[in-house]
């Protein structure tokens, strides 16, 4: 609970501050990302939903086109991403670490 508390006020704090002479778009960025990262590890609200406020928040703040945002899916990246996670969950489930 400590650590959710902090990552908020670390997030207010970016946003109201907005440190490197960042615009209000970038600091609402980069503080729902830091929320985001904060509320992940912390599981408080389920992953799908911080997800989605996520995406929301590059939508309406970010400079990127909604096609863009939605077509990282489709690159090789997502790919790598997702066999990795897959391959890290085989060895954390049979205990090889």
């Amino acid at each position: 609970m400590k650590t959710t508390i902090a990552g908020i006020i670390i997030a207010g704090s970016i946003t109201i501050l907005r440190p490197f002479g960042m615009s209000i778009e970038q600091s609402v960025i980069l503080a729902a990302l830091l929320l985001t990262i904060v509320l992940w590890t912390t599981n408080i609200i389920n992953k799908t939903y911080t997800s989605i406020f996520l995406l929301a928040v590059f939508i309406v703040f970010g400079r990127t086109p909604v096609k863009q945002i939605f077509s990282f899916p489709l690159s090789e990246n997502f790919i790598m991403i997702v066999f990795s996670f897959i391959f890290s969950q085989g060895i954390a489930k049979d205990r090889l670490v």
